[in-house]
């Protein structure tokens, strides 16, 4: 009964997204029932008033659009040459609750060619590719979901050979987690570097190191190769690993740390990992650095981390997910900063990224905004106290930037001028559409994934509206409308 529930409420908001996305193309109304919006902001009215169905945008066209089915379970984004992959949020037998493979190749018509089986009891949120080798990794692990499914057994890996069409993945091996101390390892997120895959464990206190590498050099043999584990020093307090940016050249790891209530970012030596070969002795993993607490401290959790360099200068993106340690636990929520790690023994916090809907002074005004979300259902697939704060990004060139874009949940994707890493500022954003399940009320849809600037274009998932493809167009006259 979930499932056919499920697959109904898809049908309907199908009809109604494709209406909102069509109007959102064309030039959108800046009025909100007489009350300016707020920067970021899905106006509570406007969900009410049918306005949010047209989504926002300043400085962006929207190219092209998939909505996966209408799932409304979808989780990251991976992408190789032009195909586009999109986790499930979560997995199940349901048929549309598994990696959805995309030939994007027509940008305007990005064309989902399968959808792979998803694994009952999971989260499958996490998905990443690579050239060399070509390979697509997504990661499960143990959850209760709304499809009613027991929790998975363990955290597994599932590896795919990529063919020369990118479309065409076949499961090469995985690797299964296991348990310790009797008790299941609950992985988080992980990265690639060639043949080495960096997974992270993200329970306070749960079984398993903060940081694991597996070898897949021998496709068939996936092999545990290193661990590091927190806390690393003396007097160290417990601690996780959440997300992690690898350098290009393997020799560094960028990690986002949370000891609560403590919350910053490690650097890490990964140079025995990256030259580490079967056969050779197991590499180990040091620190590079203390660690860099957010100061003044900022409420959420440590989510993100994303190198990148201006003028040949390193620098380091961070963010912050949920409201944790705000006045109220919801409001305000966590935003992005950068990190200066030219002297990577002492990074130094230099800017910081927010938008209006997480300034403390506005909480009132954009609460009833998520006040009387539902609990159950596609629709909350994450908590109601994930609201208005940052989440994944990207940027157009990590070894020359000059634009970040982030996902913002409820605020959609803004895209942000990082030319001079000490005064980043917003150039253009794209909130799409709400969603409408039947009701009088249409819901906030979540900007969730990484980001990729691709051939001019900009690709992210949202959670409930799927994969876009938009491009960011400077203040050309056609699109800057609806500003903020």
């Amino acid at each position: 009964m979930r499932k056919n529930t499920h697959r109904t409420l898809g049908r309907v908001v199908g009809a109604i997204t494709v209406v909102g996305w069509l109007f959102c193309v064309a030039p959108l109304a800046s009025s909100q029932g007489g009350a300016q919006r707020l920067q970021g902001q899905v106006p509570l009215a406007d969900q009410l008033n049918g306005r949010g169905l047209m989504g926002y945008k300043k400085n962006v066209r929207v190219i092209g659009h998939n909505d996966v089915l209408n799932r409304l379970n979808n989780g990251n984004l991976g992408w190789l040459d032009d195909c586009a992959y999109v986790s499930a949020y979560y997995g199940a037998n349901d048929v549309t609750a598994g990696l959805a493979i995309i030939d994007a190749s027509r940008p305007r018509n990005p064309r989902l060619v399968r959808i792979l089986p998803g694994v009952p009891g999971s989260r499958e949120s996490q998905v990443e590719a690579s050239e060399n080798p070509r390979q697509v990794v997504v990661m499960t692990w143990p959850t209760n979901t709304y499809f009613g499914d027991p929790p998975a057994a363990n955290s597994v890996l599932w590896i795919y050979d990529v063919g020369r069409d990118c479309t065409n993945l076949t499961l090469r091996s995985k690797y299964d987690f296991g348990t310790e101390g009797g008790r299941p390892i609950i992985t988080h997120e992980h990265a690639l570097w060639r043949d080495k895959i960096y997974v992270t464990m993200d329970v306070q206190g749960g079984a398993g190191p903060p940081l694991s590498v597996i070898d897949v050099s021998d496709r068939d043999r996936p092999m545990l190769i290193a661990e590091y584990r927190l806390p690393d020093q003396a007097g160290g307090r417990p601690a996780v690993f959440h997300d992690l940016e690898l350098s290009t050249d393997g020799t560094r790891a960028y990690l986002s740390q949370r000891e609560p209530p403590f919350q910053g970012m490690s650097i890490l030596d990964t140079s025995q990992v990256a030259a580490w070969k079967r056969g050779m002795p197991l590499p180990t993993i040091t620190r590079v650095s203390p660690v860099v607490y957010w100061s003044p401290p900022m409420p959420g959790a440590s989510h993100s981390t994303m190198q990148f360099k201006v003028q040949g200068r390193k620098y380091v993106l961070t963010e912050n997910e949920g409201a944790g340690g705000s006045p109220d636990g919801q409001c305000p929520a966590g935003w992005a900063q950068i990190a200066d790690v030219n002297d990577e023994r002492n990074p130094t916090i230099i800017s910081s990224f927010l938008l209006d809907v997480n300034r403390i002074e506005n909480c009132e005004r954009i609460r009833p905004d998520h006040d009387g979300i539902p609990t159950t259902g596609p629709i909350s697939i994450l908590q109601n106290g994930i609201r208005y704060n940052s989440h994944y990004l990207g940027v157009d060139d990590p070894e020359d930037a000059k634009l970040a874009a982030f996902t913002w949940y409820s605020s959609g994707l803004r895209i942000v001028d990082i030319s001079d890493p000490y005064f980043p500022k917003e150039v253009g954003y794209f909130i799409p559409p709400t969603i409408n399940l039947g009701g009088t009320r249409s819901y906030p849809d979540r900007a969730y994934s990484f980001v990729r600037f691709h051939r001019g274009n900009i690709w992210f998932n949202s959670i409930n509206g799927g994969f876009w493809i938009v491009r960011y167009t400077g203040d050309k006259k056609d699109s800057d409308v609806d500003a903020d």
